[in-house]
């Protein structure tokens, strides 16, 4: 195997023998876990507060949220599996922007390229829990309109 095609030419082997492939993976990659305390601190509101009814029961059901659950989510609002890694600089891009929606018991929408999500006002959280569910599993790409489909 080539120096190169081991990633050798970017960061010598040496350096690479320093760290675990976890080590490695949660630098590059990042974790797979998303970690919702960071998204927390890391959101910013339009309309909410982050004490508001609607914001706290967000924060809940997503916090029950399985690991799946979760990554599927980040994919519906930024189009990406994973959060950045904590090595990252903290850029706005990485920060997720909750608007109020004017709508009740809807579904929730999102714009990927901003990490925006538009946040119904909800009667319960199995409500919220039940919406958000049927979108992120019906919506599992950004680009679905543009899949060829063998109807």
């Amino acid at each position: 195997v080539s120096t190169q095609s081991t990633g050798g030419s970017i960061v010598p082997l040496s350096v690479l023998r320093l760290f675990t492939h976890r080590d490695i993976e949660s630098n590059v990659c990042a974790s797979p876990e998303i970690d919702i305390l960071y998204l927390k601190e890391h959101a910013f509101y339009s309309g909410y507060s982050p004490s508001d009814p609607e914001v706290v029961m967000f924060w809940e059901t997503l916090s029950e949220f399985s690991h799946a659950e979760r990554s599927l989510f980040l994919s519906f609002v930024w189009g990406r599996d994973r959060l950045p890694p904590p090595s990252a600089e903290i850029r706005s891009e990485h920060s997720i922007k909750i608007y109020r929606s004017n709508q009740h018991d809807a579904l929730p929408t999102s714009s990927t390229c901003y990490f925006k999500l538009n946040l119904p006002s909800y009667s319960s959280k199995a409500v919220c829990r039940s919406k958000f569910l049927y979108a992120l599993t019906q919506c599992p790409v950004i680009d679905g309109d543009l899949l060829v489909r063998d109807d």
